[in-house]
C-alpha cells in the first residue's frame, strides 16, 4: 500500500494529522512528495499503518519526483490564490505575462481600474 492511500483511508491528511500528532502541511508535503520523511517520523508511520505502508515504493515514487523536478518538468505548478497586490504597473504588466494572460485583458484604461489606481497612489501619498 502506497502512503498516499493509507492516508485516504484514514481520514486524508488533516484526519491522518490529529490522529498520529503530526502536522497537516507536513502530512501534505509527504502526500505531493515534497518532502520525504526523516528516519524517526518513517518509523512512526510504518509503527502508525501496521507496517502495510510500502516504504521501498515509497521511496522510489519520492526518487522519480525529485528527477521529474531536477530535469526540468514540472509536476505541480503553483497557482496565485485570492488577491495579489500590485504597486506598480510594470508588476501588473508582468503578472498578466505570467499567467499567459493576452494583452487584451489588461485593460489599464478601464474607468473601475484608473479610479481604483488613484485611490491607491492618492492614498500611499498621504501615509495610509
Amino acid at each position: 500500500m502506497t502512503f498516499q492511500e493509507w492516508v485516504d483511508e484514514n481520514g486524508g491528511q488533516i484526519g491522518v494529522a490529529r490522529k498520529f500528532g503530526f502536522t497537516s502541511s507536513l502530512i501534505g508535503a509527504w502526500y505531493r512528495f515534497e518532502r520525504f520523511p526523516r528516519a524517526d517520523n518513517l518509523t512512526l508511520l510504518v509503527a502508525y499503518s501496521e507496517g502495510r505502508i510500502n516504504v521501498q515504493q515509497w521511496a522510489a515514487d519520492f526518487a522519480e519526483r525529485q528527477r521529474q523536478r531536477s530535469d526540468g518538468t514540472s509536476v505541480r505548478q503553483n497557482k496565485i490564490k485570492g488577491n495579489l497586490p500590485v504597486n506598480c504597473l510594470s508588476r501588473l504588466k508582468a503578472v498578466f505575462s505570467e499567467l499567459g494572460m493576452p494583452a487584451e485583458r489588461c485593460n489599464l484604461r478601464g474607468p473601475r481600474f484608473i479610479a481604483r489606481w488613484k485611490t491607491l497612489t492618492r492614498n500611499r501619498f498621504r501615509g495610509s
